[in-house]
């Protein structure tokens, strides 16, 4: 085997490999604003392309989640992913969609490194 074929067959892997966190990404989104959404319709939604950050920190997630909270646009008691220990990566993905009254919303979702999780949302 060639490098050539070497080095097209690891990006064909990685493309696939981001390909499936991505879908994954979405998924979790779409069920979670499903769930806890206070105005339960959503339509036309569209998502941003999946990213990683470094620069949110504990404060700025609860800041984050006391201000969804505030704005009641989730049920009350919506319960978040915990904060990863030991990593101070998240994921983040946009999220856009209109709602019962045809406005549009978007948000910012920040997700668990392992996408098992919604940890908070931003309002943007």
């Amino acid at each position: 085997m060639t490098s050539r074929h070497i080095i097209t067959s690891a990006l064909a892997l990685l493309l696939l490999t981001a390909c499936g966190e991505s879908h994954k990404a979405k998924s979790l989104v779409e069920d979670f604003l499903n769930d806890n959404l206070a105005d339960n319709a959503m339509g036309n939604v569209t998502f941003t392309r999946l990213d990683s950050t470094r620069y949110v920190r504990s404060q700025a997630v609860e800041a984050m989640r006391d201000a969804t909270e505030r704005s009641h646009t989730m049920k009350p008691g919506t319960r978040y992913a915990d904060i990863p220990s030991g990593s101070s990566k998240l994921l983040y993905i946009g999220v856009s969609f209109s709602d019962s009254h045809g406005r549009q919303v978007k948000r910012t979702v920040y997700l668990t490194p392992d996408l098992s999780g919604v940890v908070a949302i931003k309002e943007n």
